[in-house]
């Protein structure tokens, strides 16, 4: 009897942080050399903006103008909507959040740094600071600009936590009624923000009407991006569905030399390039012809056709100009996300539908049920990628007389006192276009590790 040999193992290379620096920046003497290059200019360069942003910006652009960088001319009075359709807006993340994620140690302990930072730094008083140098800076700029963001940042983390643990809470109950339920409260939600936002009547006493013409800033931003990506992704979805649309498989014709000197010969490739179009030949046209108009023109053009001919398309010329420009967004995405959505259709092998119809669905329960979610769970980040950008995109409608969040940010420093202060307010505005950013960007890659990620492990 031989005796039992002991698997052998892989061996371990070496691990800790030096060694990953060794061998992912300086592999080789020309990795070591562009380490160096890059990372000086890196540092040289974040050297300057801290220096810039600790000792030198002023930030009272911001705080004496952070109402009208959030929500532009709204009334103050009423400015309790726009706040609680936010903490709704950011409760409903949360949920989702605990449903489709989960928290990570750094995450949380970037939540709560974060917290303890906006409690700590505001309560600090100027005075104990020193009157001279770093200390006087602190007390007449950071600590004024952390005591206006302590309210609104505390109430959306706060809201963040309680939406997750909610989540979590649920998807520990019964996982498939609670994703049902929040996709389901995602499209009822965005509907009714607006008519919180909006109002009903202008005589109403509750919910008077506010016309779109006060919207500005950080609330126009939220607005046109949250409406127009809960519209342009069904649409984006039916116009894949329609251009992906398949018919009876037709042989090929092989028509003579001088075909087109024979009229009885178009008329048999007429039918057979109708035949090759499917089932459904009207809706694919209509799919195609859609799809590459949108395309193939600026969102710029969009805005101001949208601005031109939505009321007359809609038989009312009185359609605000905010109502125009979510049409526009949301035509022009939903060619975008159309083309995500058939790419995804098209990366699924056939095995998929045959399989679906071995089982006796009909073509369309395969595509709701079988390859339709498969898709969409490929496409996850190219999809984020693409509310990502209309996100951003959404200060084009500055062309049309809206003032979004960066419009609203070209005006304050238009006022008397600010004109010398662009750098802050613009940086202010990168960093809450990063935040909202990244938090999508995040809230994608959660998703994709629990669907399509988890799909590719298995």
């Amino acid at each position: 009897m031989t005796a039992q040999s002991n698997p052998i193992e892989r061996p371990q290379g070496p691990t800790g942080i030096f060694s990953w620096v060794r061998r992912n920046l300086f592999k080789t003497p020309f990795d070591g050399l562009m380490t160096v290059i890059v990372g000086g200019v890196i540092l040289s360069g974040l050297w300057s903006f801290l220096q810039w942003a600790i000792n030198e910006a002023r930030w009272s652009v911001i705080t004496e103008n952070f109402s009208t960088l959030m929500a532009g001319l709204y009334p103050t009075q009423e400015s309790w909507r726009v706040a609680l359709g936010l903490v709704l807006l950011t409760t409903l993340a949360g949920v989702s959040w605990g449903i489709w994620g989960r928290m990570f140690a750094a995450t949380a302990i970037t939540l709560v740094v974060g917290v303890i930072l906006f409690i700590l730094l505001p309560a600090a008083d100027a005075a104990t600071l020193g009157g001279d140098g770093f200390g006087r800076y602190l007390g007449e700029e950071v600590i004024p600009l952390f005591r206006v963001l302590q309210t609104p940042v505390l109430v959306l983390i706060g809201s963040l936590f309680v939406g997750y643990w909610v989540g979590r809470g649920a998807k520990a109950v019964q996982f498939k009624v609670a994703a049902r339920v929040t996709m389901t409260a995602w499209f009822i939600l965005v509907p009714i923000t607006f008519l919180l936002v909006r109002g009903l009547l202008p005589n109403a006493t509750v919910l008077p009407f506010v016309s779109t013409n006060l919207w500005g800033g950080l609330l126009l931003t939220f607005m046109l991006a949250f409406v127009a990506i809960t519209a342009c992704f069904p649409l984006g979805i039916l116009l894949a569905i329609g251009r992906a649309s398949k018919g009876p498989t037709v042989g090929k014709l092989h028509p003579p030399d001088t075909w087109w000197l024979q009229p009885q010969w178009w008329v048999r490739l007429l039918y057979h390039w109708w035949r090759g179009l499917g089932y459904y030949p009207l809706i694919k046209l209509f799919s195609i012809g859609y799809i590459e108009l949108f395309r193939g023109v600026p969102l710029v053009t969009v805005f101001f056709t949208a601005n031109l001919v939505a009321g007359f398309a809609l038989g009312d010329t009185q359609v605000d100009a905010v109502v125009r420009a979510m049409i526009a967004l949301t035509l022009f995405e939903a060619a975008y996300i159309a083309e995500i959505v058939r790419g995804g259709l098209q990366s699924l092998p056939p095995g998929q539908a045959e399989a679906a119809k071995a089982l006796g669905l009909n073509p369309i329960l395969t595509m709701l049920f079988i390859t339709l979610p498969q898709a969409l769970r490929t496409v996850i980040p190219a999809l984020v990628g693409q509310f990502i950008t209309m996100f951003k995109d959404t200060s084009l409608v500055a062309i049309i007389g809206l003032l979004d969040l960066m419009g609203m940010a070209n005006g304050v420093i238009a006022k008397p006192g600010f004109t010398e202060r662009k750098r802050e307010a613009f940086v202010f505005v990168a960093i809450v276009y990063f935040v909202f950013s990244y938090g999508m960007s995040y809230a994608a890659r959660q998703l994709e590790k629990r669907g399509s990620g988890a799909a590719r492990r298995g």
